[in-house]
């Protein structure tokens, strides 16, 4: 099968989510989130939080579970952002208690790159996050970089979950931070294979996705066993702001973009 997925196509998609999402509401109760709060006599505890280590197969699972949410019932998910985040909070609760306090359901939101919007994958946003919480944000800085150079050239997803919900043959290098290019291309590698065409909202689109949510969050998780075994993180990466001068998401627009790429200005000397 040659026909290929455009970013319109996927848009497409993720706007009939979108609206199916929006039509039910946002809040954590409609969502079907079950959160964990610091009670008065367990005050939160302010980050950053001391590191422990994780069991690998215990984040991934909860990753994986994290964006699916509430799917099965209510026909729509929490996502990526809320999966690795709760990853990783929810296994570190376990061992270090429910002081340790954060309010992953306003992330739900940042699904399918902002709402539909196809923007940065939203598990960097949730690594971020988990950095942030335990290293603080300026280490936080130099991970969330490497890990997008990771996000892009690594073909995902490889976790496999103890119950999957559908059996996705494919794997794929997004090439990019960006979700509408990492699903897309995933979308048509997928139907390519099958004979017939992957919608957005048609499995196992949304399993691949609940799995690369597992793979970030177990990649966070090693990333802060490094920095705290070492006690520094060594960037593999310059920022693209250092490389390119300018914010870019990604080393190959032209991919989609063809020539109409606005070029970075180069600053005078």
């Amino acid at each position: 099968m040659k026909e290929k997925l455009s970013r319109r196509d996927f848009v497409a998609g993720i706007g009939l989510a979108g609206a199916v999402i929006l039509g039910a509401g946002t809040s954590a109760i409609t969502l079907g989130i079950k959160e964990t709060h610091a009670s008065v006599e367990t005050p939160a505890v302010k980050p950053p939080w001391p590191w422990t280590k994780l069991d690998r197969k215990e984040v991934g699972e909860e990753g994986w579970k994290g964006w699916y949410g509430d799917f099965d019932k209510v026909g729509y998910y929490t996502g990526c952002a809320y999966g690795v985040v709760s990853a990783m909070l929810i296994p570190y609760q376990k061992k270090m208690g429910e002081k340790y306090y954060f309010p992953r359901e306003t992330l739900s939101s940042l699904r399918a790159g902002m709402m539909g919007g196809g923007g940065t994958c939203s598990a960097l946003i949730g690594a971020n996050i988990a950095f942030s919480l335990f290293a603080g944000p300026k280490v936080a800085d130099v991970m969330l970089v490497d890990i997008m150079h990771w996000y892009s050239i690594t073909p995902l997803p490889s976790f496999i979950p103890e119950n999957p919900k559908a059996d996705p043959k494919s794997k794929t290098v997004a090439d990019s931070i960006m979700c509408h290019a990492s699903v897309v291309k995933f979308m048509t590698k997928e139907s390519e294979a099958s004979g017939k065409k992957i919608g957005f909202l048609t499995q196992p689109r949304p399993e691949r996705c609940a799995r690369v949510t597992a793979d970030v969050a177990i990649k966070a998780m090693e990333m802060l066993d490094e920095w705290a075994k070492e006690g520094k993180y060594i960037a593999k990466y310059d920022s693209p702001l250092k490389t390119f001068g300018a914010p870019v998401p990604s080393e190959n627009c032209t991919t989609c973009h063809g020539t109409t790429v606005p070029s970075i200005p180069v600053a005078s000397k």
